[in-house]
C-alpha cells in the first residue's frame, strides 16, 4: 500500500507468507492462505499505528549587517512528524558547522556564493533524517567614517619642516597615523578626499604660528569628485604650531694666535669662517670682519689685536666672535759663528779677532766686532773676547771666546795596559818615551815593584813611568802587571773506563802529569774495589791526583766494571748405545766435564727424558747443566740407546713410559697377543732389586683396557714384582691392554723382567731399563682394532679406582688436538690437557691426581664430538 510522505497510516490483519528460497511463489494464488500450504503462511488480526516518519526541512533568509561586507543569513528549521524533542546540526558549507536546539539561528559569512547548507536532524527515538538546501550569499556596501580623538598633529621647528605630515591623498593615509581616522571598507561609491591649510609655513614670524587643516571625506556616488545632498561624508580638523626662528646663528671664531713678529699676523678669514658658521635652521650664513683694535703695545713686535667678527642668518638673527692675537717677540737674536774656545801652548801664534754675524727672527742680520781683554803672565796667560747685540724688544745677547796659552803637561809615549798573565807569560817592561811641546828630549824614570799573592806563581807586578817638564806637574802612568796561576795541572793518560770480563782485568796504566807553573810535578795513585751480586761482578775505581799548589787538585777516575757474563764451557761424554742389561748410570755411560772464565772447574748435573721406540727399544735424553757462581747457566745434552728384547713367544710386551717425578717413578707397559690362541691368564713384572711398589697394593683390583686384574705384590716364589692375574678371559689374538704401577724412587736404571701364561705356556723377557722415543715418535699400544673404522670418539680409564695416577686411551674419529678438561663432582674445572690424536689409533694419556681430589670427572673433545667419564680413588 502507499500513503503521503510524513503522514501517520492505521494497519490491521496483516498478512504474512514466506517461501522456502527467494523464487517460493507463495503469493502466486492471491493473499489468502486458502490456496497455500498453511506452513508458509499466517495471518494476524491485530491493529496497530504506523507513526508518521521524521522529515527534516529548513528554510533562509539573507539580509546586510553594519560593518559587514558580506550577507547575514537567517535559518528556520521547519522539520515535522518523528517523536520530539529534537536536536539540530546544520553543516554551513563554508566548513563551520553548530549544533543547536534552537528553531531559529542566524550565520554570517566571510565570503559571497552559493552554499550548500545541510540540516542533520535527530529525535528522542534516535531516528536521523538530514535536508540539503543551496543558499546564495550576496555582499553588502556602506560608508562611514569617524574623525580620530586626538587631532593634534605636532610641534615643529625649522630644522623639523620636513616633517610635517603631508595632506592625506589615499584611505590608506587616512587611516594611518597622524591622522588615524576610521573609514569603513565596502563604500558604495568612490572614497575623495580634500584637504586644506588654513595658513602658510613662516618660521621668520616674531612668533609660533598655529596652522589648522580641514579634511573632508566623502562616498563619491555619482563619480562626479564633488558633494552632492545625497552623498555621505565626514569632516576633521587638524592643528599643528610652527616655532619661530629667533635663534642667532652659530660662530667660532679661529683660534687666538701668538706670534712673535708683526709680520707674521694673520690676515682676517671672514669667508673661510663664513664655511663652518652653522644655523639652527639651515640656511646660509653670511660672516663678515668687523674690526681689529691694538692694545699693550710694547715695542714694534709686541702687542696685543682683539679682532671681531659677525654672523648673520636669513631671518636676520645676528652673532660675534672674537679672536685674540698676541705679538709677543721672545726670541732673542743669535751669534753665528763665534769661534770655539781654544787653548794653545807655548810658541803658538794667537788667532786674529773675527767679526761675528748676528742673527733676528724680527730685524733680520747684522754684524758685530768684538772688544778684547787679557788675564795672566809668564807660562800661562787668557785672552778674552765678547761680543754684544740688542734687537730692542728681548733682553742684549753677548757671545765670549777664551784663548787660553799655556805651556802644556808633558805626556809619556808606549805605556802598556794593565794585563793579567800567567807566570810563564809574563812581559818585558816596555820601552817609554816623554813628550813636551816647550821641553825636547824630555827623560822618563821608569821602577818596578813586585807585591806577593796567595802562592808562588800568584803575585802582582807595579811598573811606574815618571816625567817632570819644570812648569808643570810631573806626569806619572803605572802598569799593573797581574801573575795568576789559575790554569791546573792536567792529567795525561788516564784510560777510559771499561767493562770487562773477570779473566780480562787490565795492568794499571802509566798516568803522567804536566803544569804550566811547575815542571816536573808527579800525580799520585789510588785503588779501590767494590764487591758486586757475585764472586764474579765487582767494579774497580783507579784515581790518579795532582796538585800544583795554586789551583784545586786535579783528579782522574777510570771505572772498570767486571762482569761474569759468561756461561761456563761444558762438555757432555759421547752418544752411546747399551744393552738392556746394562746400567745407564754416569760412572757407565760418562761423565760431563765444566770450567768457567771466573769460578775454575765446575761440577754439573744431569735430567734424564727417555722416549720409548716401536721395537721396544728406549732413548735416554741426558741432559747435563751447571751454573756459575753469577748464575750463568750452560747445558748439553748425551744420547743414551738401551736396546730392550722382547718375548720371543706370542705376548709382546712393550714399555710405553717411564716418569719420575723427584719421589716416585711410574711406569705404563704395553702387552699385545700376536695370533695367541691361548687367552693370557696372569702377566708378572719381575724387578731386579728390592723396591718398594707404591701402587696398585696387594689384593687390589686393576681395571685395564680390557680386563680387570687381580694384584698381587710381592710376586709369588719371586723376591720382588708385581703380579696381575686375569679375571675373566684373558687378551688373545691380537688383544692388547694397558699395565700401570708406580715403583717409589729414581728406578729409570730398574731392570725389568716381564712374565707371562697363557694355557699351559710360560714365558718370560727382561725388558731391561726405560722406554725411548726413537727420532721423537710418540708410543703408542696396538690394539686388533687399531685397522677399523672409527666412527666414534671412545675414551676409557684405567685403572679406575685409581691410586693417583690414571691412564686415558683416546680413540678419535678424526686426527687433531683432543682437549681434555676435569672438574670436580661439584662441577668445579680444575684442569685442562691438551695432546694430539690419530685417527683410529688407541692413545693413552697419563694423568696425574693432585692433591685430594681423587674422585674426578673427565672431559674429553677432538673434532666437535666428546665423551665423559669419572674416576674414583682406590686408596
Amino acid at each position: 500500500m502507499t500513503w503521503p510522505c510524513g503522514s501517520a497510516v492505521t494497519v490491521g490483519n496483516a498478512f504474512l507468507a514466506w517461501g522456502i528460497n527467494k523464487d517460493d511463489n507463495v503469493c502466486a494464488g492471491g493473499f489468502t492462505c486458502d490456496n497455500i500450504i498453511s506452513s508458509k503462511c499466517g495471518k494476524d488480526p491485530t491493529i496497530f499505528p504506523v507513526a508518521a516518519p521524521l522529515v527534516a526541512s529548513f528554510i533562509s533568509a539573507t539580509a546586510c549587517v553594519a560593518g559587514q561586507t558580506t550577507q547575514s543569513v537567517s535559518f528556520t528549521n521547519t522539520t515535522a512528524s518523528g517523536t520530539k524533542p529534537y536536536s539540530f546540526t546544520y553543516n554551513y558549507g563554508d566548513g563551520t558547522s553548530e549544533p543547536t536546539t534552537s528553531t531559529l539561528v542566524t550565520h554570517q559569512y566571510t565570503t559571497t556564493g552559493t552554499k550548500s547548507v545541510t540540516l542533520i536532524v535527530k529525535d528522542a527515538n534516535g531516528t536521523i533524517d538530514t535536508q540539503v538546501n543551496q543558499v546564495v550569499v550576496g555582499s553588502c556596501c556602506q560608508f562611514f567614517a569617524t574623525c580620530p580623538a586626538n587631532t593634534t598633529l605636532g610641534t615643529f621647528t625649522c630644522s623639523t619642516l620636513a616633517n610635517i605630515p603631508p595632506p592625506p591623498t589615499t584611505v590608506s593615509a587616512l587611516t594611518s597615523a597622524p591622522y588615524n581616522m576610521t573609514i569603513g571598507n565596502n563604500p558604495c561609491g568612490t572614497i575623495r578626499i580634500t584637504s586644506v591649510d588654513n595658513a602658510t609655513v613662516n618660521v621668520c614670524s616674531q612668533s609660533n604660528q598655529t596652522i589648522t587643516r580641514t579634511i573632508t571625506v566623502w562616498d563619491d556616488l555619482d563619480n562626479s569628485n564633488t558633494i552632492n545632498n545625497t552623498e555621505v561624508s565626514q569632516i576633521c580638523t587638524f592643528t599643528y604650531t610652527v616655532e619661530a626662528d629667533l635663534t642667532p646663528p652659530s660662530i667660532t671664531a679661529p683660534a687666538n694666535v701668538t706670534v712673535q713678529c708683526a709680520a707674521n699676523v694673520p690676515a682676517p678669514v671672514p669667508n673661510t669662517l663664513a664655511n663652518f658658521a652653522s644655523d639652527n635652521c639651515g640656511g646660509t650664513v653670511t660672516v663678515t670682519h668687523v674690526s681689529d683694535v691694538i692694545s699693550n703695545s710694547i715695542c714694534a713686535n709686541s702687542y696685543t689685536i682683539t679682532r671681531t667678527y659677525m654672523a648673520s642668518d636669513p631671518c636676520s638673527n645676528t652673532a660675534t666672535a672674537i679672536q685674540t692675537i698676541v705679538v709677543n717677540d721672545t726670541q732673542q737674536p743669535a751669534f753665528n759663528g763665534i769661534p770655539a774656545n781654544v787653548t794653545i801652548s807655548c810658541g803658538t801664534s794667537v788667532p786674529p779677532a773675527f767679526t761675528a754675524t748676528v742673527s733676528d727672527n724680527c730685524s733680520g742680520t747684522a754684524l758685530v766686532a768684538p772688544t778684547e781683554s787679557q788675564t795672566g803672565s809668564g807660562c800661562n796667560y787668557i785672552i778674552t773676547r765678547v761680543w754684544t747685540y740688542s734687537d730692542g724688544c728681548t733682553a742684549p745677547i753677548s757671545a765670549t771666546q777664551t784663548i787660553t796659552v799655556r805651556n802644556n803637561s808633558p805626556q809619556l809615549v808606549g805605556v802598556p795596559a794593565n794585563v793579567t798573565v800567567a807566570c810563564n807569560a809574563v812581559p818585558s817592561p816596555a820601552n817609554v818615551t816623554g813628550q813636551d811641546d816647550c821641553v825636547p828630549d824630555i827623560q822618563v824614570n821608569f821602577t818596578s815593584t813586585l807585591v806577593p799573592g796567595s802562592c808562588a806563581n800568584n803575585y802582582v807586578v807595579y811598573r811606574v813611568w815618571t816625567v817632570d817638564d819644570g812648569c808643570n806637574a810631573p806626569v806619572s802612568a803605572t802598569q799593573v802587571v797581574a801573575v795568576v796561576d789559575n790554569q791546573p795541572p792536567q792529567l795525561i793518560g788516564v784510560p777510559a773506563n771499561l767493562t770487562v770480563a773477570c779473566n780480562a782485568v787490565p795492568p794499571v796504566a802509566s798516568v803522567t802529569a804536566q803544569d804550566n807553573c811547575v815542571p816536573n810535578i808527579q800525580p799520585t795513585f789510588s785503588t779501590n774495589t767494590v764487591a758486586g751480586s757475585c764472586s764474579g761482578n765487582y767494579v774497580i775505581y783507579r784515581v790518579w791526583t795532582v796538585n800544583d799548589g795554586c789551583n784545586a787538585p786535579v783528579s782522574a777516575t777510570q771505572t772498570i766494571a767486571v762482569v761474569d757474563n759468561q756461561p761456563p764451557m761444558i762438555t757432555c761424554p759421547v752418544n752411546v748405545t747399551v744393552a738392556c742389561t746394562s746400567a745407564v748410570t754416569p760412572n757407565i755411560t760418562g761423565l760431563a766435564t765444566a770450567t768457567d772464565n771466573c769460578s775454575g772447574t765446575l761440577s754439573p748435573t744431569y735430567t734424564d727424558q727417555v722416549s720409548a721406540c716401536a721395537d721396544g727399544s728406549y732413548i735416554i735424553t741426558r741432559t747435563w747443566s751447571v751454573t756459575d757462581a753469577c748464575g750463568n747457566p750452560a747445558s748439553c745434552s748425551q744420547l743414551i740407546t738401551v736396546k730392550t728384547a722382547q718375548n720371543a713367544g706370542c705376548f709382546t710386551a712393550n714399555l710405553t713410559s717411564m716418569v719420575f717425578d723427584g719421589t716416585n717413578t711410574h711406569f705404563t707397559f704395553s702387552v699385545s697377543a700376536k695370533g695367541c690362541a691361548s687367552a693370557l691368564s696372569y702377566i708378572a713384572f719381575i724387578i731386579n732389586k728390592n723396591i718398594g711398589v707404591v701402587s696398585p697394593t696387594n689384593g687390589s683390583t686393576y681395571t685395564g683396557l680390557h680386563n680387570a686384574y687381580k694384584v698381587s705384590v710381592p710376586v709369588s716364589k719371586k723376591a720382588h714384582g708385581i703380579k696381575y692375574d686375569v679375571i675373566g678371559e684373558g687378551i688373545k689374538n691380537n688383544d692388547s691392554d694397558v699395565f700401570a704401577f708406580v715403583l717409589a724412587g729414581d728406578q729409570t736404571g730398574a731392570i725389568i723382567e716381564v712374565e707371562t701364561k697363557a694355557g699351559k705356556k710360560t714365558e718370560s723377557t727382561d725388558l731391561g731399563g726405560p722406554n725411548c722415543i726413537c727420532q721423537n715418535s710418540p708410543a703408542r699400544i696396538a690394539t686388533a682394532t687399531e685397522s677399523a673404522e672409527t666412527t666414534e670418539l671412545t675414551v676409557k680409564a684405567f685403572p679406575n679406582p685409581h691410586n693417583g695416577r690414571v691412564f686415558l686411551q683416546i680413540t678419535s674419529p678424526v686426527d687433531g688436538t683432543a682437549n681434555i678438561d676435569w672438574y670436580t663432582t661439584s662441577g668445579s674445572k680444575v684442569d685442562a690437557l691438551k695432546v694430539n690424536v690419530q685417527k683410529g689409533v688407541n692413545e693413552p694419556v697419563s694423568y696425574e691426581v693432585k692433591g685430594n681430589q681423587a674422585h674426578l670427572l673427565y672431559r674429553v673433545t677432538v673434532g666437535g664430538k666428546s665423551a665423559s667419564g669419572t674416576i674414583i680413588s682406590g686408596k
